[in-house]
């Protein structure tokens, strides 16, 4: 559940979709571009469990290289 994305397109998909994802399971993605291009992150499906702090399920996009988002 630890990935590289380097590919021009490209699905990332929780362990187990379209079924439930085992509990406490942590998953991180890279994408990676050529410098100065662009990268669009477009959510098809996003199911999270309910509670106000989002404690339990989150997405995080996050730029190691950029200031910018």
């Amino acid at each position: 559940c630890n990935n590289n994305l380097t590919s021009r397109r490209g699905v990332i998909e929780s362990p187990n979709f379209p079924n439930t994802y085992p509990h406490n399971h942590n998953c991180t993605w890279m994408i990676q571009a050529p410098r100065g291009s662009n990268v669009s992150i477009a959510f098809s499906h996003l199911f999270m469990e309910g509670g106000q702090t989002c404690d339990a399920d989150y997405v995080e996009v996050k730029s190691i290289t950029s200031d910018i988002l």
